[in-house]
């Protein structure tokens, strides 16, 4: 959580509205707030699982095996469900029989974002054009303001209790 932040947030403030500044400041506060005492839960992940590396059977339908397992290792169970993350996949995740509830949902955006951030800093770091690839960041903060909006200002409710527990420091 610190690393994203502290590495990834300078490169593309520059690139950011001031309403999508703080959505994006709104996003680390509600990550950390809303998971700050929920118990860490560590699984294995295959750490790359695009479709290009999952084994498919078209005969039975069925998914046969995984495939490129070099970023392997044991991590938060929503990480690698970031891979699938279309265009408001966290919303529809009904359609999809994929149910999350709102700590999934809030995790599955953190991960695009900060998915997002890793790789425009790859793309920064060798120079290259990555103006076609801020559309994408752009839709994960819209989507976490959609999910502020719709978990009753969860963001608000953190900063309060954060405000009044201060007084006690």
């Amino acid at each position: 959580m610190q690393f994203v932040r502290d590495n990834y947030t300078d490169l593309i403030k520059k690139e950011l509205s001031a309403p999508e500044n703080k959505l994006l400041l709104d996003l680390f506060a509600a990550y950390e707030g809303v998971f700050k005492d929920t118990p860490f839960v560590s699984v294995f992940s295959q750490g790359d699982i695009f479709l290009e590396n999952i084994m498919y059977d078209r005969k039975s339908k069925t998914i046969t095996g995984l495939i490129d397992f070099g970023l392997a290792g044991y991590t938060d169970p929503y990480e690698d469900l970031y891979h699938f993350y279309p265009a408001d996949y966290v919303f529809l995740g009904k359609a999809s029989g994929l149910k999350m509830d709102r700590q999934g949902q809030l995790r599955v955006i953190f991960y695009c974002v900060s998915a997002s951030m890793d790789f425009l800093n790859v793309l920064a770091a060798e120079k290259r054009n990555y103006d076609i690839y801020l559309p994408y960041f752009h839709s994960y903060l819209a989507d976490f303001q959609k999910w502020q909006n719709e978990n009753d200002g969860i963001v608000k409710d953190y900063a309060r209790i954060q405000t009044a527990t201060r007084q006690y420091e």
